[in-house]
């Protein structure tokens, strides 16, 4: 296989900025670069692909992982070194909006599950 080299020119400013960023996550520039434009063109994963959320702590960094593994066992990482913050604030969030949604749909107990008008009609 054949390889090309891909480079960008960064202002003194941004560099140091990638360069601490790599520092913390303990990689190269290269491997960053690398990553993010294979990221950014490969292939997208299909919508209907079952999996679940992972969130995993890495004590060592004092920062969260998350990714999600589909049925396949296959892992997707979605986000790598999150703080704590990040991760309460998106913890809040999400219990705000899943509140918001069982309202709407006038549940009342935890474990009530959406019915369809259509099974229901006429019974009430």
């Amino acid at each position: 296989m054949e390889y090309r080299t891909v480079s960008t020119r960064l202002s003194v400013d941004k560099f140091t900025l990638v360069k601490d960023y790599c520092t913390r996550n303990g990689i190269n520039p290269s491997t960053l670069i690398k990553e993010l434009i294979l990221d950014e063109i490969g292939p997208s994963i299909p919508a209907n692909i079952a999996g679940r959320n992972i969130f995993e702590y890495d004590k060592k960094k004092d920062s969260f992982s998350w990714c999600i593994e589909l049925d396949t066992r296959e892992r997707v990482i979605v986000l790598k070194s999150i703080s704590a913050e990040y991760m309460r604030d998106l913890y809040v969030a999400t219990s705000n909006a899943l509140t918001s949604r069982n309202e709407l749909q006038n549940r009342k107990r935890k474990n009530s599950v959406p019915v369809p008008k259509k099974l229901i009609k006429g019974r009430k």
